[in-house]
């Protein structure tokens, strides 16, 4: 959980002010509680009567913030959106290439361990887009997208021995594959401690 959702608020905030306070800040608890719902239980096996358990609220709280199970999902991804997008427009700290591309991966790995729930969403659905009327399946294809847009940014002019979309297509393959082992085995293993040999091998193959 990022904080808890009793938690007192900013001194000076006037009336409605600490209203939207507490109100942003239980919203926010319900969130997190859901992510670790999902990531528990899966997409489909997650009842509102679980996330509201794990949220110590009842459902009846939950439909005060959200319509329902999808509007949770739905407000998870755009989070992950908004935290991605982060990332992918990062100003480059100007060093070298290679020294950019291995803090990018980085930055990739640990975003999905802090976000390790909603990622097994995205997952999930890409493996079983059968199995559930959300259309976040294309997060995944949006990702190795943004992955190519990035190498072309940021890798203009240098050297890859493969092609930008061959380049962006690996770099997201490698994120995947190790993501969604990662976050399907449910180890509780940290993403971006083992992702490091698989960086240094990414590196030393690509530049």
């Amino acid at each position: 959980m990022r904080f808890s959702p009793n938690a007192r608020a900013p001194a000076g905030l006037s009336g409605a002010a600490r209203r939207e306070y507490k109100q942003t800040r239980i919203r926010d608890h319900i969130l997190d509680a859901a992510a670790l719902a999902f990531q528990e239980n899966g997409l489909a096996q997650t009842r509102l009567r679980d996330i509201a358990d794990r949220a110590g609220y009842t459902v009846s709280t939950l439909y005060s913030y959200f319509r329902n199970k999808q509007a949770i999902a739905d407000a998870l991804f755009a989070e992950l959106n908004q935290e991605l997008d982060a990332v992918f427009s990062a100003p480059s700290p100007g060093v070298s290439f290679e020294q950019n591309l291995e803090l990018f991966l980085r930055q990739l790995f640990e975003l999905s361990e802090r976000r390790r729930g909603i990622v097994i969403l995205v997952v999930d659905l890409h493996e079983r887009p059968h199995a559930s009327r959300l259309k976040h399946c294309a997060y995944i294809q949006d990702l190795r997208a943004a992955i190519i847009d990035w190498l072309r940014r940021h890798g203009d002019g240098v050297a890859l021995r493969w092609p930008v979309e061959e380049t962006g297509r690996y770099l997201f393959g490698l994120w995947y594959a190790h993501t969604a082992l990662c976050v399907l085995q449910n180890n509780g293993d940290r993403l971006a401690s083992r992702a490091e040999p698989m960086i240094q091998m990414a590196l030393r193959g690509l530049c």
